[in-house]
């Protein structure tokens, strides 16, 4: 069985999220953190503190989680304290995503054929905006990513026994 959990961001769905993972010595968990402060509008301003959000989930995740993958573009002044997380950061566009994606779902998968749990994390920080057609989606370096996208790429395709899904932008609940 499989579940998935969807929060949107707020002090009571970051700790449910955290909280509801499954227990014991035989459970694997990873996690993705994907930020991005600039909007595929160039309208609107960036996003000030996209960056820094990432890099401390990303700190959060290293506490708990058996692998983390950042994709992120930190400013100057967020590569000082947070060394370490810009220095593995890779951007996020869409196909360091993907292949960030396959690369975990592969070894969740090896996790599970030995019989382990898998809880996965999927955190995605940036500009959100409706499309013409109605569907939500949150600005990547060279695209949108779409309410599809999440349901085909992350939800669909995840091996994880548990799924947590942490949607931090406008519009997020489309």
């Amino acid at each position: 069985m499989r579940r998935t959990v969807l929060a949107v961001v707020g002090a009571l769905g970051c700790l449910l999220a955290m909280m509801t993972g499954a227990a014991g010595a035989e459970t694997r968990r990873f996690a993705l953190v994907v930020a991005n402060g600039r909007s595929l509008d160039p309208e609107v301003r960036p996003l000030e503190f996209a960056d820094d959000d990432a890099a401390r989930w990303a700190e959060l995740f290293d506490v708990v989680a058996d692998r983390v993958e950042l994709l992120a573009v930190l400013d100057a002044p967020s590569q000082r304290v947070f060394a370490r997380e810009a220095a593995r950061a890779s951007p996020p566009d869409r196909p360091n995503l993907l292949a960030t994606l396959g690369s975990l779902y592969a070894q969740m998968e090896r996790e599970r054929a030995a019989g382990r749990e898998v809880v996965f994390y999927f955190v995605l920080i940036g500009h959100g905006d409706i499309g013409p057609g109605g569907e939500g989606y949150v600005s990547l370096l060279d695209g949108p990513f779409g309410r599809t996208d999440l349901y085909r790429e992350v939800i669909a395709r995840s091996p994880a026994t548990i799924n947590h899904i942490i949607v931090d932008a406008c519009n997020s609940y489309f």
